[in-house]
Parts: structure tokens; C-alpha cells; sequence
């Protein structure tokens, strides 16, 4: 059975101390549904940007919402959005972030910023906001596929 840890906004210092450490060579990371909330991920940030390997990072359901700290926490975030040499991937689903916190993460995922080809956000944001951050990379399989079906059709 997996060990399962609920944290709470205050595990926020203590994941940037580890996401800090030199050495550590974690490459993903699932904070899925614990309590970071903007406190922790605001604390997390630091270590964040201090971290060279961390390329995916989940924080879906993290209750990362649209208040002050929020707020604070995600420009802080942003910073590593733009920033961090591998993180390619994130997920931040089920946070109601708002239309303030999804403003403050544009700057951020601007189209200069290609390093990011995975980004989740709620569709509950404005349309055009959710359209501007949602990426996910294209799956090859299916231009594959229609490639052999071509090449079917061409042979009969």
C-alpha cells in the first residue's frame, strides 16, 4: 500500500528545503490533493527556483485559489514558471485560481516561453484567460495513424 501524507500549508518550508538541496535529483513531483494552498506554495517557490532537475510538477487540488497570499504566491510561482532551466510540466487542476491568479500566471507562459508544453488550468477561468495558459502537447499517434490509412487507401 502506497504511503499517503496529506500536507498542510505550513509543509510549504519544508519542501523548498528539499527542492533546495543540491543534489536531490527528483525529475517529477505529485503534491496532488494536499493543502498547500498559497502559503505553501509560496514558501515551496523558493526552493523551487534553486532546483536544477525538477522537470513535472503536480499541484492539482491544492486549494490555490484568488486571495492576497494567493496571489503572492503565484507571482512568486511565476517567477519559477519563467525561470526554472527544466520544468516543463505542470498541473495546477481543481485550484480556483480566478481571473487574478490566471492574469498573474500569463506573464509568465508568454509565447517567448517554450520550455512549458504542459500546463493545466481549470476551464472554469474566463475563456480566452483558460485558451492563453492551457498547453498540452500534441499526441503523435494520431497523425500516424492517418498516415497508414493513407497509405492503405493508396495500395488498394
Amino acid at each position: 500500500f502506497p504511503f499517503i501524507f496529506i500536507l498542510q500549508k505550513a509543509a510549504g518550508e519544508a519542501l523548498s528545503k528539499m527542492l533546495s538541496f543540491s543534489k536531490l535529483a527528483i525529475a517529477s513531483l505529485d503534491l496532488t490533493s494536499n493543502r498547500l494552498g498559497g502559503r505553501g506554495l509560496l514558501l515551496m517557490s523558493q526552493g523551487l527556483l534553486e532546483n536544477k532537475n525538477l522537470a513535472s510538477l503536480r499541484l492539482t487540488d491544492n486549494g490555490i485559489a484568488s486571495s492576497e497570499i494567493d496571489i503572492c504566491a503565484l507571482k512568486s510561482f511565476s517567477t519559477v514558471l519563467r525561470d526554472h532551466p527544466k520544468l516543463n510540466a505542470v498541473d495546477l487542476l481543481y485550484n480556483p485560481l480566478g481571473s487574478s491568479g490566471g492574469r498573474v500566471l500569463l506573464n509568465a507562459l508568454g509565447p517567448t516561453n517554450k520550455r512549458i508544453t504542459t500546463f493545466k488550468v481549470d476551464i472554469n477561468l474566463e475563456s480566452d484567460l483558460y485558451k492563453a495558459l492551457y498547453r498540452s502537447p500534441t499526441s503523435k499517434k494520431g497523425s500516424k495513424n492517418k498516415k497508414k490509412k493513407s497509405k492503405k487507401k493508396k495500395k488498394k
